[in-house]
């Protein structure tokens, strides 16, 4: 979602997945890798509210810290 016309922000998108392409990004839809960081019911590390959850040991590795601080 973009405040701007749809044009803006599929070169944005094309942008950002060009950025992406140049640092060794290997997928072709950072979106996906966005979702799945977050799905806490696949094994592995995955991002949550309260930090960086192992889920396979349901342990935090890492507790989240408030950016404005």
């Amino acid at each position: 979602m973009a405040p701007s016309p749809f044009e803006d922000a599929l070169s944005v998108a094309r942008e950002l997945k060009e950025h992406l392409r140049r640092a060794g990004y290997p997928f072709s839809d950072p979106l996906y890798s966005l979702l799945f960081l977050t799905a806490d019911f696949l094994p592995g590390p995955r991002l949550t509210w309260s930090g960086v959850l192992d889920a396979r040991k349901g342990k935090l590795v890492r507790e989240a810290q408030p950016l404005d601080e």
